[in-house]
């Protein structure tokens, strides 16, 4: 654990864009409710340079410790990290990095999408260990969640308007558990169907499959999120689901994450995802 005491400790998140990046408020909630002091900002890194600023940002200043990554350059960011986690060389992504040691410039990259989402899906009592699932997306965001779901012990279905790209994804991640190739005519009736496509970001409704069946407790999950319902979540409504939610608790959760990865302790995840709800929603 390194020690933090008398460091101005910094942090940023890069992307592009970044301009509605909300990490700084949520790391500033962090920071006033543990106590834990560092300086967080948001920086727009040229698609193009991303390499040279990340290398920049942990060879300038030793004070320098901690980064999110957010797109596009997650996958980037994964080749240059000198240590990985489990579940970032499992993803091939990496949304959160840290400096090793203040005498290093050696960093650790790991994955917290996945986490932050089976976190957020248990405080909204949306899954459990034999939930059937139906994962609409196979790109990026898909390859970011997907482990932690098998882990906890779901069977996956998942669904892609390009059926090619499918194969590969259940092929990749089959070891991890029960994950298969949707099938209309198996009659599944699913407990969750989560949106990990980019549709929500583009406003349109995202591929899905006809007479998809549900039961009576089946909730919808989108991983964007919104001021207001996405364009999936007002469609998931017109087929009669009663409970869905977008992903801005995922969104906190995963930053909790990364700053239980830089400092060692975890935030009150709950009343900071209430704090930020309430003041996103209601603006």
């Amino acid at each position: 654990m390194i020690d933090f005491i008398k460091k101005n400790i910094r942090c940023k998140v890069f992307g592009n864009p970044i301009n509605h990046s909300l990490s700084p408020m949520i790391h500033g909630l962090f920071s006033e409710q543990t106590g834990i002091k560092y300086n967080y900002s948001k920086k727009l890194v040229p698609v193009n340079n991303f390499k040279e600023t990340l290398l920049d940002f942990f060879c300038s200043k030793k004070s320098n410790y901690g980064l999110n990554i957010t797109v596009p350059f997650k996958n980037k960011a994964f080749y240059l990290c000198n240590k990985l986690t489990d579940r970032a060389l499992a993803s091939g992504s990496v949304n959160v990095i840290q400096r090793i040691s203040f005498n290093s410039n050696e960093i650790l990259g790991d994955n917290t999408d996945g986490i932050g989402l089976l976190y957020d899906l248990k405080r909204l009592n949306f899954i459990k260990s034999d939930s059937l699932i139906l994962l609409l997306g196979v790109g990026d965001t898909s390859n970011n969640i997907i482990i932690p779901l098998l882990n906890f012990g779901c069977s996956i279905y998942v669904f892609n308007r390009t059926e090619f790209k499918i194969k590969s994804f259940v092929l990749k991640y089959k070891k991890y558990g029960k994950i298969f190739i949707f099938d209309p005519s198996l009659n599944n009736n699913f407990d969750l169907v989560i949106n990990a496509t980019s549709s929500s970001m583009n406003n349109v409704v995202p591929c899905f499959p006809k007479n998809i069946k549900f039961n009576f407790n089946s909730c919808c999950y989108d991983v964007f999120y919104s001021s207001h319902n996405t364009p999936f979540l007002d469609f998931c409504v017109v087929l009669g689901i009663k409970k869905f939610s977008d992903g801005l608790g995922m969104l906190v959760s995963q930053a909790a994450y990364s700053f239980y990865n830089w400092f060692g302790f975890l935030p009150d995840i709950n009343s900071i995802i209430n704090i930020v709800v309430k003041n996103i929603k209601n603006n």
